[in-house]
């Protein structure tokens, strides 16, 4: 119980660690919203029951609201980390053909992550009364900007991660040695750009499950960043109903990498 209690406490004094608990909440929220919408259509309205799923709908709109603006004020030093992504992406531009479209791509959406957290921090000031009236129409399209730049942020994010995650598959098949100077050299250059974009050497099956889930992870996201732009013709309960199941899939597998990356550090 007390090394439960431990990672909670130190999972909670993570910065990254209460985003994946804002998000876990606000799509638990959002999914929360669309069912009671569904039971409000299977009964004939009541009055009883029409003013229970009412008010039940409105306070999961306001929780979720909520922890979507305490999420974006935790995003405020995340610009940074963008940077230095962009960084490590220019170093690892010599390592081989792979690699390097893996790179362009990771700097590609650390573009697109700093544009999107810009007007991502407009919604946020917004919301928060802190945005003049004369500003207001911008802040109302900074919503739409900030999905559309997070929608190419995870397409760019899980096209690098396919791509990192084959290379890993090759990496971990057998071929055939070769054990000439040359060869040494490439292998040394291939492990150090790995090393800068996150790309592991060979690996066995609880490495390669390791792998898969933020594999997952992203592409839920783009799922979730479609449903959010509004981008297919699908109905609105529809619409909903992906971008909050994939919402939370995505939110509880972040979550749970977290928490594994905090009980490892215990040991």
């Amino acid at each position: 119980m007390s090394v439960t209690l431990d990672s909670l406490v130190l999972m909670s004094k993570r910065n990254d660690g209460r985003d994946k608990t804002f998000r876990v909440i606000q799509y638990s929220c959002l999914l929360g919203q669309w069912l009671v919408k569904q039971y409000d259509r299977e009964q004939r309205r009541t009055l009883q029951t029409s003013l229970l799923s009412t008010r039940l709908g409105a306070f999961l709109a306001r929780l979720s609201r909520a922890m979507s603006t305490a999420r974006k004020a935790l995003k405020l030093a995340r610009m940074l980390e963008d940077v230095q992504t962009i960084r490590a992406a220019a170093r690892a531009l010599a390592a081989s053909h792979t690699i390097v479209w893996t790179a362009l791509l990771r700097g590609l959406a650390a573009i697109f992550e700093l544009l999107y957290y810009y007007f991502d921090h407009v919604v946020w000031l917004s919301r928060c009364n802190l945005i003049s009236p004369a500003k207001s129409e911008h802040a109302a399209r900074a919503s739409f900007y900030s999905s559309v730049f997070w929608l190419l942020n995870a397409f760019c994010d899980a096209l690098a991660d396919t791509l990192a995650y084959k290379s890993t598959r090759c990496a971990c098949s057998p071929g055939v040695v070769d054990d000439s100077t040359e060869n040494k050299r490439q292998n040394s250059r291939q492990r150090a750009a790995n090393q800068i974009i996150g790309v592991c050497g060979p690996c066995g099956p609880a490495c390669k499950l390791r792998q898969r889930a933020p594999l997952a992870k992203i592409w839920f996201d783009v799922i979730t960043a479609l449903a959010e732009c509004e981008l297919w013709q699908l109905p609105r309960d529809g619409t909903a109903l992906i971008e909050a199941s994939a919402g939370l899939a995505s939110s509880v597998l972040g979550w749970k990498s977290v928490w594994s990356a905090v009980c490892s550090a215990r040991k």
